[in-house]
C-alpha cells in the first residue's frame, strides 16, 4: 500500500509540475502579444498647428517599450528611462516623471502630451550622412553654381528645405564666391568676395568687433561642396550640390 501511495504522489507531483509549466507558457505570450511592445521611432511631430518631419530635421527619437512595463527614450544620443501601463486599448507612458497617453492608429503609435503630438512607426529613421572631405581637390573643382541641400548645426544634419527658409545658392567663379539666401549671405554683404585657394580648400576670414568669423569651402569625395562658417567655437556647415548644366540651345 505504501508503494502505491508513493507512486500516486510522484504522479500527482509530475502532473502539478506539468500544469505549472503550461500555465507559465500561457502567461508569457499574454504579455509579449501586446501590440505596444517593441521599438518605435518618431517620424513626425505636431505642435499646435505646425507639423515637422523629424527625419528631415535630422532628429532621432527612439522609444522602446519592454514587456515588463519599463520604457526608454533615446533623444539625440541621450537616453531617458521610464515606465508604461496598458488599459482600455491605450497606454500611459511616463518618461522622466512626465506622463503622456498613447494609442495605436493603424501601424502608428500616437503619443499626446499637452500641445505636442508625436507619431511613431516601427520603421527606423536614418540620419543624413555626408561624405568625407576630398583633400586633393583642385581649384577648378570648386568653380560653378551650387544649391544648398543640407545644413548641419549642433550635430544635426537636416534638409535645407525643411528649415522653411530661403535655400542658399553659391556661385564660385575665378576664385571669388557669391552666396545668396540665408543669414550668412548678409554677413558677406551679398556680394562677391575673393576666397583664396590653398591646400585643397578655399578660405576667408573676417571680424565683427572682437569676434572672428572664418569661412572655409571644401570639396567632398562624392562631389558635394561643404561651406563651413566658424564663429567662436561653433561651426555651421552648408552642403551644396552642383547645379545641373543648362541644356544647349537648339
Amino acid at each position: 500500500i505504501q508503494g502505491v501511495e508513493l507512486i500516486v504522489k510522484v504522479r500527482v507531483s509530475r502532473i502539478q509540475v506539468i500544469l505549472s509549466l503550461c500555465l507559465v507558457c500561457l502567461l508569457i505570450p499574454a504579455v509579449a502579444e501586446s501590440d505596444f511592445v517593441g521599438d518605435w521611432y518618431v517620424h513626425a511631430m505636431k505642435q499646435g498647428e505646425s507639423e515637422f518631419d523629424v527625419a528631415a530635421m535630422g532628429m532621432i527619437y527612439h522609444l522602446v517599450l519592454n514587456a515588463d512595463g519599463t520604457a526608454s527614450m533615446e533623444m539625440m544620443g541621450m537616453i531617458s528611462e521610464g515606465t508604461w501601463t496598458e488599459a482600455d486599448g491605450k497606454i500611459t507612458l511616463t518618461i522622466d516623471d512626465s506622463p503622456a497617453e498613447a494609442t495605436l492608429d493603424g501601424d502608428s503609435l500616437v503619443i499626446t502630451a499637452e500641445e505636442t503630438t508625436m507619431i511613431l512607426t516601427r520603421e527606423s529613421v536614418e540620419t543624413i550622412q555626408v561624405a568625407a572631405v576630398n583633400p586633393n581637390a583642385a581649384a577648378e573643382d570648386f568653380e560653378g553654381e551650387w544649391t544648398c541641400a543640407y545644413i548641419e548645426a549642433a550635430g544635426m544634419v537636416m534638409n535645407a528645405a525643411a528649415t522653411g527658409e530661403e535655400i542658399p545658392t553659391l556661385k564660385v567663379e575665378n576664385g571669388k564666391i557669391s552666396l545668396t539666401g540665408g543669414s550668412f549671405s548678409e554677413m558677406l554683404g551679398n556680394e562677391a568676395i575673393e576666397m583664396p585657394y590653398a591646400d585643397g580648400k578655399m578660405g576667408y576670414e573676417m571680424s565683427f568687433g572682437e569676434t572672428s568669423i572664418t569661412f572655409v569651402i571644401e570639396m567632398l569625395e562624392d562631389g558635394m561642396l561643404a561651406f563651413r562658417v566658424g564663429i567662436a567655437d561653433q561651426t555651421t556647415s552648408l552642403y551644396f550640390t552642383r547645379n545641373a548644366a543648362e541644356e544647349p540651345a537648339a
